[in-house]
């Protein structure tokens, strides 16, 4: 009788509407919540990436909160983004509060709609020196890079012994890179090492779907008791199973440092939740007037006199000046809500990471990273002001593709130092490229692609040191009219009459021209804009 009622109750294990699509599916997430296994919020690298630093996966798709990782207790120093070429004194703040409120307010709908150099100058001089000044009380607080990397990597050594798996599979779960297959692997592992064989359960999951499918709906409750006494060993099997992640559940949420972990998810639960980026369609904010400008622009290309130049110019500002405006005040409203989202969870960050330290989940010296990188978070989207700004595909600029590298490379502009001038790069500097799938190195020069080699670094190096003595030529630049000014700032911003902004690699004046290097994701090319 005990056995029969036993039977009975497991009958709520199958589903009662959307019928039994994902029956096992549900089962394996709610193992894999009993042991902790999850991909990480957290970020892979020694500092965390800039992007994405707003805190939040942008996803809103209601995902499950998942158990934090060593990561996620022991965070990485946040990347700060902003930067001024020149000297910014680091601001003398000695609290988190007090950095919070020196970082500049956003810039007004009109400021991004067109920029106004002095303006942008005294923005970027307040979030850099917020910056510095994060990098130094960090540096006075912290523990070492060799003591957290430590104290991480004991961490992981802990939780993937307990879940009978390596510190580099555990790590590989974490891994955006890391293929599906793999991580369906480890964590069939995890769940053979932690729970036991689940071969029979699946198997007799894929027969309830099957005959669900067959009957075109749910079973009736004779049915099921039916499929119940069929599967009587099965069913008793997946008590037992249930009982012991159960077990599993209890175990994890029973330690001294359940509590906490459970805040922290909370936290990352909440930093996820954020609003995700808004998708600005300028074609459809344009409406009709799109293909005009496109012809309009056309013609700037293909013409040199300057009031024929002038004319499209305006004629241009006209028609897309609305649409620009638009785009602001979605993106300020959604910078906004992520900067008061970020701040109004300090509070809750530091008493969290005081109590981590009480219990001794984190070191005393790591107490204060995580709000420190609550300052860079929101340094980083004012920063996003400005650099992310959505910019519409059409513009005043003629451009020529002169490279494109493979999806899978990345180029490593900065480490090349072929900026030091357009010509450089246009007349066969060395390019120093990475495969993103192996991690091979590579270097373009004369056109031609070869591994990297000595003789190749020496080269970089050379054009590395060439760069160190580069001044980029910041200033403004007239049109012949009079009428329009284009402004190439410290922050690296090139920002047209219009307000259209480009980072280039590389600037130069030739005659009534402004000609750059402009890398954009796997494409690099030659863009000019006629003044």
């Amino acid at each position: 009788m005990k056995k029969t009622l036993f039977l009975l109750a497991l009958a709520c294990c199958i589903p009662n509407e959307g019928y039994s699509q994902g029956f096992m599916k549900k089962l394996k997430q709610k193992m894999e919540n009993a042991v902790g296994i999850s991909e990480s919020t957290g970020t892979a690298e020694d500092e965390a990436q800039a992007s994405g630093n707003d805190g939040r996966n942008g996803s809103g798709d209601g995902k499950q909160a998942q158990r934090p990782t060593p990561s996620d207790k022991l965070q990485k120093r946040r990347t700060a983004t902003a930067s001024w070429d020149e000297t910014v004194s680091p601001s003398k703040a000695s609290s988190i509060e007090a950095l919070l409120k020196e970082l500049p307010s956003l810039p007004s709908v009109d400021e991004m709609v067109t920029p106004n150099a002095a303006a942008r100058e005294a923005y970027y001089r307040k979030i850099v020196a917020v910056n510095l000044r994060v990098r130094e009380l960090d540096k006075q607080y912290s523990c070492s890079d060799e003591e957290m990397v430590a104290f991480r990597e004991e961490m992981y050594a802990s939780a993937a012994k307990k879940l009978g798996i390596t510190e580099a599979e555990l790590r590989s779960l974490e891994d955006d890179k890391t293929t599906e297959a793999e991580k369906e692997r480890i964590t069939q592992k995890i769940i053979n090492n932690t729970v036991g064989d689940i071969s029979g359960l699946e198997a007799m999951g894929a027969d309830l779907e099957k005959r669900e499918a067959a009957k075109g709906g749910e079973l009736s409750d004779e049915e099921k008791m039916a499929f119940i006494a069929e599967h009587s060993n099965d069913m008793e099997n997946l008590g037992q199973l249930m009982e012991k992640t159960s077990a599993l559940a209890g175990n994890q949420a029973g330690g001294a440092d359940a509590g906490l972990d459970q805040r922290l998810s909370d936290l990352m639960e909440k930093q996820a939740n954020g609003s995700g980026t808004p998708a600005i369609d300028y074609n459809k904010i344009l409406g009709k007037n799109a293909d005009d400008i496109k012809r309009l622009y056309a013609r700037l290309c293909e013409t040199d006199d300057p009031a024929e130049i002038d004319r499209i110019y305006t004629e241009a500002d006209r028609l897309t000046n609305q649409a620009r405006r638009s785009a602001a005040e979605t993106w300020r409203k959604h910078l906004a809500e992520q900067l008061e989202l970020n701040k109004s969870l300090y509070p809750q960050t530091m008493s969290l990471q005081t109590d981590m330290v009480k219990s001794g989940m984190i070191p005393a010296c790591a107490e204060k990273r995580a709000s420190l990188n609550i300052v860079t978070i929101c340094a980083n989207l004012l920063d996003q002001a400005y650099r992310e700004f959505p910019e519409p595909d059409i513009s005043p600029v003629c451009k020529e593709e002169v490279m494109k590298f493979p999806k899978n490379e990345r180029l490593m502009y900065s480490e090349s130092g072929y900026s030091t001038s357009v010509d450089g790069f246009l007349n066969g500097s060395a390019i120093w490229v990475i495969d993103e799938t192996d991690g091979s190195e590579y270097v373009y020069e004369g056109g031609k692609k070869r591994p990297m080699d000595a003789k190749a670094m020496q080269t970089i190096k050379q054009q590395q040191k060439a760069r160190e003595d580069y001044e980029p030529p910041y200033g403004n630049w007239t049109s012949q009219s009079g009428k329009r000014t284009v402004a190439y700032t410290r922050d690296g911003a090139l920002t047209l009459h219009n307000g259209i902004t480009y980072y280039p690699s590389a600037v130069r004046k030739e005659g009534n021209q402004l000609i750059w290097i402009q890398v954009s994701g796997a494409t690099v090319e030659k863009c000019t804009y006629k003044l």
